[in-house]
């Protein structure tokens, strides 16, 4: 399903509804000030996009992110 998209996901649940792909972190992203929210907000952002305007395969990408 997700072949040629790198990073792969962590793992894939299909909840009935839909697939849904996290990505986890080798380790805890810890956020010490606004600046490095924002910064981090805004990489997840991006890596939200890549997805919704790479998906040729007729796939639907909401634009939505957990955390």
């Amino acid at each position: 399903l997700l072949e040629g998209i790198w990073p792969q996901p962590t793992f894939i649940v299909n909840s009935g509804y839909g697939f849904h792909c996290w990505w986890l972190f080798r380790e805890p992203w810890e956020l010490e000030s606004e600046q490095e929210r924002d910064e981090a907000k805004l990489m997840l952002r991006q890596f939200n996009s890549y997805f919704i305007k790479n998906s040729t395969i007729g796939i639907i990408c909401e634009n939505t992110t957990t955390g």
